[in-house]
């Protein structure tokens, strides 16, 4: 019969002042479980008392207290109150990887109702199970593996609240549990600056581009001369505007992974597509409609302007416009002119409930446009910011997976 392996009971990384093994709690024994919000229907949301919503617990590993959603609570009613070291789950996600996702309420001054899709757990002594401790504990993967193992359901994943109770769950002495948040809470400050430094380059450049297409600022040529008048022109003046197409899903050897076929959902805050959900073979690439490279791809139903470029050849849907400029005009600049302009494409969309902006329409849009030189000027300043962007990006998920590393070895 093969020999069970007992969980160690001390961690791989650990401060020099600590030494012994962790010791085993019920999570039944440590706090008591109590229920969010209910007989609430549709009508009592949106003002009133302060709620945790399931998106707040679902995204941040503490309570952000400016996200707080609204709610109607009348005086005679028994609904529950969180308070100070409160630790929240929810309850049901999409797939067993996100079910029981955790959040602590850190903030001593405020007491808000809790969401009908969570539960909270309050410790029965912070010296047992320390608040700060408790944060970063329930996100780390020692525990988030239990949740795996807990959750149910096919389409849509549970977890049962009595068997949560009754699951143990390894704890170092009070101290050490400050010790191990403390440190760990300077690593999050350390990522928390990062992004604001990321954030405060995005506001940085987004203000740029603004004052540099209303032509508030005026680039030279390099002479140290002004560059000619802008010059008002349609799309259809710029290059080839095409709309996309979908090969029929049906026909199997239309779909495989030599060249991108690209949909609205491919598009997010990247310059350039890399890669999509789904792909072509050649004979899908030819049942389509191919897309020259270096083409600017632009959303046309729903998100309208969404876009970002393809550097090789693929294919779209037809929820996207395409425009391939000619040698005259650079992609680089278009995709952030229209970046910064996405209002002025949207007045050109149908009304209605869906709105669209078809080929016709799009061709017929004008902007003022500066020659291919000053073009290329404004682009290359434009990625050098989103250069430096992209690097801050890059040390945000180094520090988001060095501290994911440590939290593997520091947690048992």
């Amino acid at each position: 019969m093969p020999v069970s392996q007992k969980q160690p009971k001390i961690p791989q990384l650990r401060f020099p002042e600590f030494s012994g093994e962790w010791e085993g709690k019920k999570l039944g024994d440590i706090a008591e479980r109590y229920n969010g919000l209910k007989s609430k229907t549709k009508k009592d949301f949106g003002s009133g008392s302060a709620y945790i919503t399931y998106t707040q617990i679902f995204e941040n590993s503490k309570i952000k207290i400016e996200n707080f959603g609204k709610v109607k609570v009348g005086e005679n009613e028994n609904q529950n109150k969180a308070k100070y070291g409160d630790v929240f789950f929810t309850t049901s996600s999409e797939t067993p990887l996100e079910v029981g996702m955790s959040s602590v309420l850190l903030d001593r001054k405020f007491h808000p109702y809790l969401n009908s899709f969570a539960f909270g757990i309050r410790p029965k002594s912070f010296e047992i199970l320390n608040p700060e401790f408790a944060q970063f504990y329930f996100r780390a993967d020692v525990f988030r593996n239990k949740m795996y193992k807990l959750a149910q359901g096919s389409t849509r994943f549970n977890i049962s609240r009595v068997e949560f109770m009754i699951k143990s769950i390894l704890l170092p002495c009070s101290d050490e549990q400050k010790k191990i948040a403390g440190f760990l809470g300077s690593v999050d400050e350390w990522i928390e600056n990062l992004t604001a430094q990321k954030e405060t380059l995005g506001s940085y450049k987004r203000g740029l581009m603004q004052r540099i297409f209303s032509q508030e600022i005026k680039f030279k040529d390099d002479e140290g001369k002004d560059f000619p008048d802008w010059e008002e022109i349609k799309l259809k003046s710029v290059g080839e505007i095409n709309t996309g197409t979908t090969p029929k899903t049906s026909v199997n050897e239309y779909w495989g992974n030599k060249y991108l076929w690209v949909t609205p959902t491919d598009i997010s805050f990247n310059k350039n597509i890399v890669k999509t959900e789904r792909g072509l073979t050649e004979a899908g690439l030819e049942e389509g409609r191919e897309i020259s490279t270096s083409s600017l791809l632009v959303t046309c139903i729903a998100s309208i302007g969404k876009n970002a470029i393809l550097r090789e050849k693929g294919s779209c849907n037809q929820q996207i416009n395409t425009l391939t400029p000619n040698e005259e005009n650079s992609v680089d600049f278009f995709y952030y002119l229209i970046n910064a302009k996405p209002n002025h494409l949207l007045r050109y969309a149908s009304s209605g409930n869906m709105k669209i902006l078809n080929k016709t329409t799009f061709s017929k849009i004008k902007f003022a446009i500066p020659e291919l030189k000053e073009q290329k000027k404004i682009a290359d300043f434009l990625s050098e910011i989103d250069t430096m962007i992209a690097n801050k990006q890059a040390e945000i998920t180094a520090a988001k997976k060095w501290k994911r590393g440590l939290m593997q070895q520091m947690f048992v």
